[in-house]
């Protein structure tokens, strides 16, 4: 991917317009020339990455596709081709990688908390010998303990559950736009991970 310009970029484009914030002659900063032929700019005045695609969409695909861009802060697939769902199967995936991701690190968080449960019950309990507790108390205190020991079990099966499952949809990720994002759109993939609007243009 070749740069544009480093500080500004000007050129006799109907890029040079910025649809959010409505100026006719903005100074465009960090752009970028996709290998699709199309343009990637950064305006300086709302700090919004404007799109100039070179393929042939519709009025209303147009609008559609700039209005999601600016509300969700997505990436936009430069070679469309007529494909322009690819945008929401890679939203829906990334949705459901953060939601996995989440389920995974709760169930270690929970796992941790039952190990240490398990510590401390089994501490007690051998205090609780050493000291000649009652018996009754004894008992109820090793059926606690056993308790807590037969809830690691089952939470590392669903962690390894919950990790495959995120293995798969990762695996899934990577085969289906990869070959799509990494080709055209890096320094795209760059903002949206830090949260930067985009905007898009069609040519």
């Amino acid at each position: 991917m070749a740069g544009v310009g480093s500080s500004s970029y000007k050129g006799n484009d109907s890029i040079l317009f910025c649809f959010h914030c409505k100026s006719k002659t903005p100074t465009f900063i960090n752009g970028w020339q996709l290998r699709s032929g199309g343009l990637a700019l950064l305006c300086q005045n709302c700090g919004i990455w404007v799109l100039r695609l070179k393929i042939s969409i519709s009025r209303k695909l147009q609008e559609r596709l700039q209005a999601l861009a600016i509300n969700k802060r997505s990436v936009l697939i430069s070679d469309l081709r007529g494909r322009a769902s690819l945008w929401f199967r890679m939203a829906t995936t990334v949705r459901s990688l953060k939601i996995k991701t989440s389920t995974c690190k709760r169930i270690v968080k929970e796992l941790h908390s039952y190990e240490k449960e398990v510590e401390r019950e089994a501490a007690k309990t051998a205090d609780m010998k050493e000291k000649g507790a009652d018996p009754y108390d004894l008992k109820q205190q090793e059926n606690v303990l056993a308790e807590s020991r037969m809830m690691i079990p089952d939470c590392r099966k669903r962690l390894e559950a919950a990790l495959a499952d995120l293995k798969g949809l990762l695996v899934l990720f990577l085969s289906l736009f990869c070959c799509h994002v990494l080709t055209t759109l890096t320094c795209l993939i760059i903002c949206c991970l830090f949260s930067i609007k985009i905007t898009i243009v069609a040519s």
